[in-house]
């Protein structure tokens, strides 16, 4: 006979349940007692594991932050470079000793003066084809020899080449008054005649643009003559007053026409000009011009 249980199902099938002991207080006591355990073996574990990385977050934390700085100085190394590279075609050099603040006498493709807003640093001229003023020099010895003047290595346009000495005219600048100062700040002055100091015939425009670069020179020229003091040939170092030359000598027309216009003197175009220049200023007449 089987018996029949309460909820239907019988003796053996009941009996095949797993048993389940009534759960006593102290047996609950038991088992809070065992999970807290288990959740602070977990709380400590978690603890040295934060300890131990710790010191390796720091580590990476410093290690970004080096990271940081060298990609700094790399970006800021670069924007110098750019920049720098930038300033050389607008004509600035990076070390370059000439004043660049200096406002340049810009004028109009006709050469007539432009007001105070026009003026411009040497740099932006240039960078911007703008039409300006500048002076050159034919310097003679009494031998009717031209002084060349060899241009620093710090100088952007034509470094180390060999030219006439020049000066950029500043805003509202006559002729005779750059011609003077020129004179002055680039030559110890007590070596020049100044009473031979004359205008070669009308101002020209010379203009170039750098094969190099996008800047272009588009300047209204004016070309003067002027003679140093006797036996000044003999050492024509001793003219030179400013940094931007590292050197001086006297040649003759025939030394000058010789001479290699695209290493020594820097481009044909300069020395067409300046060969005119010293071809008139050694027999008196003006300046041969294009037409």
């Amino acid at each position: 006979m089987i018996m029949e249980m309460p909820d239907g199902q019988s003796l053996p099938s009941a009996l095949s349940q797993p048993y389940s002991r009534p759960t006593s207080a102290r047996a609950q006591q038991g088992t809070l007692l065992e999970v807290g355990a288990a959740v602070s073996r977990k709380v400590q574990q978690r603890i040295l594991v934060a300890g131990m990385l710790t010191p390796l977050l720091m580590m990476m934390a410093v290690s970004l932050v080096h990271s940081h700085q060298h990609v700094t100085r790399s970006v800021a190394a670069r924007a110098e470079h750019v920049a720098a590279s930038i300033g050389g075609q607008l004509g600035v050099p990076p070390g370059a000793t000439e004043d660049h603040e200096k406002r340049l006498f810009v004028v109009s493709e006709k050469n007539e003066p432009l007001d105070e807003s026009a003026a411009k640093p040497v740099h932006v001229v240039h960078g911007q084809g703008l039409y300006h003023r500048a002076v050159w020099y034919v310097i003679l010895n009494e031998a009717k020899q031209a002084l060349l003047v060899l241009r620093s290595a710090k100088q952007f346009n034509c470094p180390r080449t060999w030219m006439f000495p020049a000066e950029h005219s500043l805003y509202n600048e006559s002729w005779t008054t750059t011609a003077r100062r020129g004179l002055e700040e680039e030559l110890n002055s007590h070596l020049i005649e100044w009473d031979t100091l004359a205008p070669l015939g009308e101002p020209f425009l010379y203009s170039y643009a750098y094969p190099s670069s996008t800047r272009r020179d588009l300047q209204w020229t004016q070309a003067w003559v002027v003679f140093v003091k006797p036996g000044v040939y003999e050492r024509p170092d001793a003219l030179l007053a400013a940094s931007e030359n590292d050197a001086a000598r006297f040649v003759s027309y025939d030394e000058f026409i010789k001479m290699d216009e695209e290493i020594e003197l820097c481009h044909g175009t300069l020395k067409k000009w300046q060969r005119r220049m010293f071809a008139a200023a050694k027999h008196g007449l003006r300046i041969e011009l294009d037409k």
